[in-house]
């Protein structure tokens, strides 16, 4: 337990309320709205039974100290001065919101006598969702510890959204689940069920096989991170031959190989509502069995997104991708690691132009794209009605900044967020992408990290000049017969030879040498400083003009303080959208955005709007 003096008191009417405000602290940056959360969860754990009994939770407006609203970039300032008692922080309450499902949970929780999971506690107080959509994932749940939620769900009976990723669950929890939802009323309505990254095992998945709610109701399954092996492969045959409803199907790095892959291309059909499906990560997948599949996804009306990343892929299969292409109403492709290579990437980016449809994401990281191609690649992408791009990972290195200029200011340019990371672009090909951002109206999120190392490259600049004057001044001794030190004996000329009065004389002509050799290189390092600070000083100007832009990332790009500081004053100096700047900065992490756009936190495999 921590020192008492780390602990903040918050009044709530009467009722005095303490909890550590550093919680609060992720990353180096303070949330005063995560905040209010712990606040308003811990209040309703101390209030009375007969209070709790109506399962109602306060709606915290503003943390109020001294009488200043407590903000983001204020509050954890003043620790030392809310550790004790006397000095509280006023909690203003605007209204009161029933949360039954939160309520059920305490209640078993104080029948089992177990504490309550404060993670999943404040999951469950989220204002956004509806009772019917339960996202409670990264909880550090497991099969025991679980035991009060289920039952919790059991009596609360509605769910349309069920999230439990990220947490320690095996097969006797998916077991329970089962009986939940087979003695349950609701036997009909969508139903999202979300188990990715947790101890799975094949057999679990047979509890969906036996459950004909579950088979009735399931449109999004996604089982991704879970070691599922071959040994699941009739049970996914089973859920895609069974699930009329699912449309999208996500078993990404689940240790499947060919022969489950060959299974589920044999369940799927023409009348198959399938559109979603993700296989990435997976390994090995035979080229025939891929080339199968893509044959059979070819053949149905709805499908419209293929994740293969990592999926190692060939010309026949960049071959039965383009014929998808054309044939579906393909709206997503994520081929990240697929090693897909220029010359395949050119002619699958041909193909998608030529096709009317929207496309919502393309990702085409690390695979391979280098400068000679890159040129078409990106005209081919200029003539696809994309909104998100990713071309990180692949060595564009500031040669391939014009194609990306061009791609971005071309009229028909429909990119709202494009990742650049890890691209060898340099300080100067970060400057020259935003500098043509004022022409391009669409693009919002830009992500430009791992491009360069500063502080490293002025160091090896230094070290470089350096060896050079060094080398410059022994080329110099060796040509010039006034300074060479090895003098043939017969060139010795004894009658002009002048011996120096004393050892001081000596000594200053080699300080001399010494002192113009070091004001070489400090004019040297001086004037690569001096270029650094003009480009910082260039982006700074951009980021003015860049006013469509509202989230940036400049992460792990060696940037010093004073360089951050100053390129945040000019993103904040400009109106962007409805909301105010912000900046998450803590050590290599550098990130700009405004109010209402996130600038991290989410992990990719727990985005929704990929699986929907």
């Amino acid at each position: 337990m921590l020192p008492l003096q780390h602990f903040w008191a918050f009044r709530i009417g009467g009722h005095l309320v303490y909890l550590d405000g550093r919680a609060c602290v992720h990353e180096g940056a303070f949330s005063i709205d995560s905040l209010k959360v712990e606040v308003a969860c811990v209040y309703y754990l101390q209030i009375s039974d007969e209070k709790r009994a109506k399962g109602l939770l306060p709606i915290i407006g503003e943390l109020k100290f001294r009488g200043k609203v407590l903000e983001d970039a204020v509050s954890i300032y003043y620790d030392d001065q809310l550790a004790s008692e006397q000095k509280c922080v006023d909690v203003v309450i605007d209204d009161w919101v029933p949360k039954q499902l939160m309520k059920l949970y305490v209640d078993f929780c104080m029948k089992s006598l177990e504490a309550p999971n404060k993670k999943l506690l404040t999951k469950l107080y989220n204002l956004e969702v509806s009772e019917d959509e339960i996202i409670v994932s990264d909880c550090g749940l497991q099969d025991m510890s679980i035991v009060p939620f289920l039952d919790a769900l059991r009596s609360h009976k509605t769910i349309a959204v069920l999230d439990l990723s990220h947490n320690l669950l095996g097969n006797q929890t998916v077991e329970r689940l089962q009986h939940i939802f087979a003695s349950s009323s609701h036997t009909y309505g969508g139903l999202t069920l979300d188990l990715h990254c947790n101890r799975l095992g094949p057999t679990a998945l047979f509890q969906i096989c036996e459950c004909a709610v579950l088979t009735d109701r399931l449109e999004v399954l996604n089982l991704s991170g879970n070691r599922l092996t071959d040994a699941c492969s009739s049970y996914l045959f089973t859920i895609l031959k069974k699930c009329k409803a699912l449309y999208s199907l996500n078993v990404e790095q689940c240790s499947i190989t060919s022969r489950t892959v060959q299974k589920m291309t044999d369940a799927l059909h023409e009348e198959s509502v399938l559109s979603h499906l993700s296989l990435g990560k997976n390994n090995p997948i035979s080229s025939n069995t891929m080339l199968n599949l893509l044959s059979k996804l070819a053949s149905l009306t709805r499908f419209s997104e293929l994740s293969l990343t990592g999926i190692k892929l060939n010309k026949l299969m960049v071959d039965k991708l383009c014929l998808l292409a054309q044939s579906s109403c393909l709206s997503g492709l994520l081929l990240g690691g697929t090693s897909i290579g220029p010359v395949e990437t050119t002619r699958l980016t041909e193909a998608l132009s030529c096709t009317s449809q929207d496309f919502l994401r393309l990702e085409l990281s690390n695979c391979g794209l280098t400068t000679p191609d890159f040129t078409q690649i990106c005209t081919n992408l200029s003539r696809i009605n994309i909104l998100e791009l990713n071309l990180g990972g692949n060595p564009i290195n500031l040669e391939g900044c014009d194609a990306v200029q061009r791609m971005l200011v071309n009229p028909q340019c429909s990119i709202r967020s494009l990742s650049l990371d890890k691209c060898n672009l340099g300080l100067a090909g970060i400057v020259r992408v935003i500098q043509s951002l004022p022409e391009n109206s669409q693009l919002e999120e830009l992500r430009v990290s791992k491009n360069t190392n500063l502080a490293l490259e002025t160091t090896t600049k230094y070290d470089e000049d350096m060896q050079e004057v060094s080398t410059a001044s022994e080329q110099k001794q060796c040509n010039d017969p006034e300074t060479t030190n090895d003098i043939a004996p017969g060139n010795i000329d004894f009658a002009n030879m002048q011996v120096p009065d004393s050892e001081d004389e000596a000594d200053n002509d080699a300080h001399r040498a010494r002192s113009g050799s070091r004001r070489s290189c400090a004019s040297s390092s001086q004037k690569n400083s001096y270029s650094s600070c003009q480009m910082i000083e260039e982006l700074a100007k951009a980021l003015i003009s860049a006013k469509q832009l509202m989230v940036l990332d400049l992460s792990c790009n060696g940037l010093s303080e004073e360089a951050v500081q100053s390129l945040y004053s000019a993103w904040a100096s400009v109106p962007r959208g409805d909301g105010m700047a912000r900046k998450h900065v803590n050590k290599e992490v550098v990130h700009f955005s405004v109010d209402g756009m996130r600038c991290c936190g989410l992990k990719p495999c727990c985005r929704r709007d990929l699986q929907m």
